[in-house]
């Protein structure tokens, strides 16, 4: 149905661009099933879909490398632009929460399975409270001033990062340093220690 909506715009000429792309594009070089599985995961996130185009063409450059989370991760970096808007305050700042290196130590030592892109972390019951617990502390912190902060840190932690934020119920965004970019300007509002 969102295939059919963007296809049938109000601008005759975006409507006929979408189409094309849309029929180029589905299903010889983006398989219907990844398309969903990954509108899934973004719309998991509170990410917006409306840019169905480029998520679409992002999609198609993983050439199927890897599995929906692995794309959606590509789709997300090109989506930076639309996910920082979202966060940027009056003064065009980003205020972001970032870890404390030490935990990326941490999270080595606890790494499980050999996949390179982003091995499991399986972190002690003890290890999982007090970085959730800290991160909380990080974005209340954060909140009391009236900031709503997102977390940030490297591709590799992102979706791991998220996952265990929402076993905890924290709804904060998590983004990667990819996501930020280069455009954005960082207001780094608290560190979560370890």
């Amino acid at each position: 149905r969102l295939l059919e909506e963007s296809a049938n715009l109000s601008s005759p000429a975006r409507a006929e661009a979408n189409r094309r792309l849309f029929d180029e594009l589905i299903p010889e070089k983006v398989p219907v099933d990844l398309l969903l599985a990954v509108l899934r995961l973004l719309l998991e996130e509170r990410v917006s879909i409306r840019n169905l185009p480029m998520i679409l063409e992002a999609i198609a450059e993983t050439r199927g490398a890897g599995g929906p989370e692995a794309v959606c991760e590509h789709v997300r970096r090109r989506l930076g632009f639309q996910l920082i808007a979202e966060l940027r305050r009056a003064d065009g700042t980003v205020p972001l929460v970032q870890l404390a290196p030490e935990w990326e130590r941490i999270f080595v030592t606890h790494e499980a399975g050999d996949g390179p892109a982003a091995p499991d972390v399986a972190l002690p019951s003890d290890i999982f409270a007090r970085l959730t617990g800290n991160i909380a502390d990080a974005l209340a912190r954060a909140a009391e001033s009236g900031t709503f902060a997102a977390i940030v840190t490297s591709s590799r932690r992102r979706r791991f990062l998220r996952t265990i934020m929402g076993a905890r119920g924290l709804t904060a965004p998590v983004l990667s340093y990819d996501e930020v970019g280069t455009s954005a300007r960082p207001a780094l509002v608290g560190v979560v220690p370890s």
